[in-house]
């Protein structure tokens, strides 16, 4: 029953392995800042942000690459892209992070990952639309009713 699931887990972080690490890194700044408490205005938490954003684009852009590599099939060193991929974060947190909080950074940051986003959608679908959409649709309900009642066991 359970050996199905595991290789599929399995499979996917062998396939996006990159940014899976950049999610793992994400959820423990996550517990960093509900464990600890901190002040909004704090330079920790702005740099948490900052790493926050920079995370983001890293594994939406690392996750559009790779399934675009899969559906054009080129031919990629595999080392090479981890560290263009690992530059492209550095270079995203460093202009996040010199910026002076100026919104059009992070405007255009979050804009180019909604975009990658949506390509990514259109690449996974453009061979079978209702099979996709409507396995992305059922997994958003499954995972937002999941969320739901760990929100609220949370906050009783």
């Amino acid at each position: 029953m359970f050996k199905d699931p595991t290789i599929k887990i399995k499979k996917t972080i062998g396939r996006f392995f990159l940014p899976f690490v950049f999610s793992v890194i994400s959820f423990l700044l996550l517990i960093y800042l509900t464990v600890t408490s901190y002040n909004y205005n704090s330079k920790d938490v702005e740099i948490i942000f900052e790493l926050f954003a920079s995370l983001l684009f890293g594994m939406v852009l690392g996750v559009f690459s790779k399934i675009l590599d899969e559906k054009y099939n080129f031919k990629f060193n595999k080392i090479i892209f981890n560290i263009i991929l690992i530059i492209s974060i550095f270079f995203t947190f460093i202009l996040t992070h010199f910026s002076n909080e100026n919104k059009y950074v992070y405007l255009a940051i979050y804009g180019t990952v909604i975009s990658l986003c949506v390509m990514t959608m259109y690449f996974l679908t453009s061979e079978n639309f209702s099979k996709t959409f409507s396995y992305v649709i059922k997994n958003f309900i499954l995972n937002l009713f999941l969320c739901g009642i760990i929100f609220v066991g949370l906050s009783f």
